[in-house]
């Protein structure tokens, strides 16, 4: 068992001065317990693929997957305040580890694949969805009698991927091989940032508003890899010495990709990132043959 203080509505840089409507709630012991029937998370998969070749040049690939899990691990707050009184007076938060949580996944993908003229051209698309009742094990419900609310696109939930990428030689010793990435935005939750049924966890949500249902902005990334093939002969022997030069180039365009965005209402950062993914960076290689 541990205590807590709750303080709500902090000032800053004191937490306990400086605002008027700063209150100070010291929370009895909580509690994390497991639940009696905790059993091992459980998945089912199935898939089903086919493969088609147009003619010589163009091949075509498919793939649908159903994923199903049962008995995921999560938590709620068998304690959490009714009418702003808890049940158990003597305790504060009793967090409950279940083996309650769902999720289910369905994703189609399609690939293309096109040899035409020393060309190679790969292309995938991915349309998928998924969904969920929980975030991770210890994570608390905005409502712990009614984790129905909680279902929603799972954190990692992207509708749509798509990439493309090529493959040609320049000459006899350079090949080029550019490749391009469009995604979808990772979702985030819109939370008040207010204790607003007193439970004392700030993830209260406003009114009709579900779990991860806002998304942000679109990934999109170009990539770009260079090989230079420098034959080197031996010494003393007619013979060629194979020697390769690479460079990987990653996000050619140094393109802003935003992540991490603030969904907090009372946040002056609100709907805006705070973080972006890799920036441009380059990569190089040397290679011998012997």
């Amino acid at each position: 068992p541990g205590s807590s203080l709750i303080v709500v509505n902090p000032g800053f840089p004191d937490p306990f001065g400086g605002n008027s409507g700063t209150i100070a709630q010291p929370l009895p012991p909580s509690v994390l317990r497991l639940a009696d029937d905790l059993v091992n998370p459980q998945i089912f998969a199935a898939q089903t693929a086919f493969s088609y070749k147009l003619n010589k040049t163009v091949n075509f690939e498919g793939i649908y997957t159903f994923k199903r899990g049962l008995h995921h691990f999560r938590s709620r707050d068998i304690n959490a305040p009714l009418n702003n009184v808890r049940p158990n007076r003597d305790f504060g938060r009793i967090q409950l580890l279940e083996s309650s949580g769902a999720k289910r996944e369905n994703s189609s993908e399609l690939r293309t694949n096109v040899f035409y003229k020393g060309v190679n051209v790969y292309g995938n698309y991915r349309m998928a969805r998924q969904t969920s009742d929980f975030g991770d094990f210890f994570s608390l419900p905005a409502d712990n009698y009614n984790l129905r609310l909680e279902r929603g696109p799972s954190v990692f939930d992207q509708p749509h991927k798509f990439s493309l990428s090529f493959n040609f030689d320049v000459g006899k010793n350079l090949k080029i091989s550019p490749a391009f990435r469009l995604e979808s935005g990772l979702p985030y939750t819109i939370t008040t940032g207010r204790d607003d049924n007193r439970d004392t966890i700030f993830n209260d949500r406003p009114f009709g508003a579900g779990r991860n249902a806002e998304r942000g902005e679109w990934f999109r990334q170009t990539d770009l890899r260079l090989q230079w093939k420098l034959p080197l002969k031996r010494f003393g022997v007619n013979e060629k010495l194979p020697v390769n030069l690479t460079a990987n180039v990653k996000n050619l365009f140094n393109t802003s990709n935003l992540v991490n965005y603030v969904g907090v209402q009372a946040s002056p950062f609100f709907g805006k990132a705070t973080s972006t993914r890799t920036a441009r960076s380059l990569d190089l290689g040397l290679s011998f043959g012997f």
